[in-house]
């Protein structure tokens, strides 16, 4: 009967595809900056605007990345006008980027600061700090972490040539952290305003624990990546920072 158990089981794993949990390798990206477009999926209303920048750095003789977001416009679950900066550090070892330090400040239309979010890293202890205004939450540092303000630019580097499901930590700004599902969809046209565009689509599925049971209630979050290298992103549709706020298609603008 022991035997019999353990054959059973044995086939179950063998059939059942496994994930596993993976963090990106980080190749080379090029100093840029790109423009977004932020509308409601359902009405098409525009909401927000903002640009971004990636730079390649050096800091004590070590090589880092560089994101700098400024943004504006109807954001939140509010729907009030607010403007912002996120600045993020990245330490780059060994092809990986690890996060180091983070801070985004957001303004009301009168220009005074409403909210500020800081994330700070500690490989030595294991141990993420999170600061929103007064207070405070810690995390364990997770070997596959990724920072809602990596997202974007670590799927770049998803496995488009041999698509399968990976699996990740993410740190939002929340500030929660959820284990996170990426799945290949397959190739699609995506209209752009430098033309159509043939990309890769991907689907994100968040592991709610134990409020997995309103999983159905989530909308379907997607990516939309070019299939010609360096896999830049091109789309995204999804909530805009959390359950109880828009449904928002945010794009690419510009050549």
């Amino acid at each position: 009967m022991k035997k019999f158990l353990f054959l059973s089981i044995a086939a179950v794993l063998l059939i059942c595809p496994r994930v596993f949990a993976e963090s990106f390798d980080f190749l080379s990206i090029s100093n840029s900056t790109k423009n977004i477009h932020v509308t409601e999926k359902s009405s098409g209303k525009a909401l927000w605007d903002n640009n971004i920048k990636f730079q390649n750095m050096t800091y004590d003789s070590k090589p880092f990345f560089y994101i700098e977001e400024n943004g504006s416009g109807i954001y939140g679950k509010d729907g009030k006008f607010k403007s912002w900066i996120s600045k993020a550090y990245y330490f780059i070892s060994d092809g990986k980027a690890a996060p180091y330090q983070t801070s985004k400040i957001f303004k009301n239309k009168s220009g005074q600061v409403i909210q500020t979010i800081n994330k700070y890293y500690y490989p030595d202890k294991n141990l993420i700090l999170c600061k929103i205004d007064n207070s405070n939450k810690e995390f364990n540092l997770k070997k596959d972490l990724v920072d809602i303000e990596l997202l974007g630019t670590a799927l770049m580097f998803y496995p488009f040539s041999a698509p399968r499901d990976f699996q990740f930590n993410l740190l939002t700004n929340e500030p929660q952290m959820y284990k996170i599902t990426m799945k290949y969809i397959g190739k699609e046209n995506v209209d752009t305003d430098s033309g159509r565009v043939l990309c890769h689509k991907l689907e994100m599925s968040i592991d709610l624990g134990a409020l997995n049971i309103f999983g159905a209630f989530v909308p379907k979050t997607y990516f939309w990546y070019t299939v010609s290298e360096p896999n830049t992103f091109v789309r995204y549709e999804g909530l805009e920072s959390g359950l109880g706020t828009p449904y928002i298609v945010m794009e690419i603008t510009g050549k």
